[in-house]
This record gives structure tokens, C-alpha cells and sequence, in this order.
């Protein structure tokens, strides 16, 4: 799914750019993307260390991204605030296809820009 065909753009373009910085190694990037709130647990060497442990089986790099679900119903983001705008899915594969995981995302808006609140790695 492109972030453009999902119901919440935003969220799906946020999601995929953290993703995409994320599978590059640019834990800078992925860094400046966090809420300030979330920003005070997940140093850039955190970020790496998650998606190097949850990624630490496969045999190959990744190669591809692909945003799986992204929703705004408050049924599926419990920890939903005044700021919530959504939560998006993004499935990560290895070269080939072999493996697959995930990171999801609650974003928010904060001070007029989007930000991610919250990362659950691996898939389900």
C-alpha cells in the first residue's frame, strides 16, 4: 500500500519514513521523527539496538518496506489522547522476502507537526 490509498496519509507517510530511516540504519532520522515525549526513553542507539535485536535472525538485510494497515479508530489505540491521529502497521523484509517483521505506530500531533508517540517492534 502506498501512505497516499491508506484512509489517515499522515500517519501512513510518518510510519513509512521512520520505517524506511529505520531499515537505511539512519537512527538520526528515525530519531527526530519520535514525539519529545518518547524521545527521553528511545535514544538513536536505542532505536538501533530494538531493530538490530528484532531483526538479529535473518541472514540477509532488508530490502523492502511496505505499509500493512493504518487505522484512526480508537478501538484499535487504546492509549489514545486529545493529540492521537492514528496508528499505522509497516511490515520490513529481508532480501527475498524470507523474513518479515514489523514496527507499529501511534502518532500524534504536536505543536502542528505529526510525531510517533509510541513503537511496538516485531510482528504479532
Amino acid at each position: 500500500m502506498q501512505p497516499s490509498d491508506s484512509a489517515n496519509p499522515p500517519v501512513a507517510r510518518l510510519a513509512m519514513a521512520f520505517a524506511e530511516a529505520l531499515v537505511r540504519g539512519d537512527w538520526k532520522a528515525a530519531y527526530e521523527m519520535l514525539a519529545p515525549s518518547l524521545r527521553d526513553d528511545l535514544q538513536p542507539e536505542d532505536l538501533q539496538f530494538n531493530y538490530q535485536q528484532m531483526t538479529s535472525y535473518w541472514e540477509e538485510p532488508s530490502d523492502s518496506i511496505d505499509v500493512a494497515h493504518v487505522d484512526d479508530e480508537a478501538s484499535v489505540c487504546p492509549r489514545r489522547g486529545d493529540s492521537d491521529i492514528g496508528w499505522a502497521y509497516v511490515a520490513i523484509y529481508s532480501q527475498g522476502g524470507s523474513c518479515q517483521e514489523a514496527v507499529a505506530v501511534r502518532v500524534v500531533r504536536e505543536h502542528s507537526r505529526e510525531a510517533i508517540a509510541e513503537v511496538i517492534w516485531g510482528r504479532p
